[in-house]
């Protein structure tokens, strides 16, 4: 009898990851794990540094080409694709499906390893964050044709 091929559907969003299981897309899906970023801690942000102009008196900010939000959101990005490089590598899965807003969703394929892009078998450039296991599942089924 065939091994069953195991799917893995990564639902993300800047702060939120839900990976399930959706080798059988029958709801709830089993979730593999949940991972977290809390990126607008208070107070986590200081105001930029300024310096002074050496002709005049007048001050400006230091400020990068990336904000802080920014740049806390591809960091988190690269937290997730080493999830998934890791469980690639062990054999976890053998297909993916990628859903989040599409800024984030092109860190995250950014960030993914060579072994994980590979089993990528498709991507919805949507905030499928709040969406129903049931919901999800048919979304997998309709991208991929999923069977048990």
């Amino acid at each position: 009898m065939p091994r069953k091929r195991i799917t893995w559907f990564c639902v993300a969003d800047a702060g939120h990851v839900r990976i399930k299981d959706a080798t059988v897309l029958k709801p709830p899906l089993p979730t593999v794990t949940t991972l977290r970023h809390e990126i607008y801690e208070h107070g986590r942000y200081q105001e930029p540094p300024k310096t002074q102009e050496s002709a005049t008196l007048e001050r400006h900010a230091i400020t990068d080409a990336e904000s802080p939000v920014r740049r806390e959101k591809r960091e988190f990005a690269h937290v997730v694709a080493d999830y998934l490089d890791e469980a690639a590598k062990r054999g976890a899965y053998q297909r993916l499906v990628l859903a989040a807003p599409p800024k984030f969703l092109g860190d995250l394929r950014a960030a993914l390893g060579s072994k994980a892009r590979a089993l990528v078998a498709g991507e919805i450039d949507k905030d499928l964050a709040k969406e129903s296991d049931a919901e999800l599942a048919e979304r997998v089924s309709e991208l991929v044709g999923v069977r048990g």
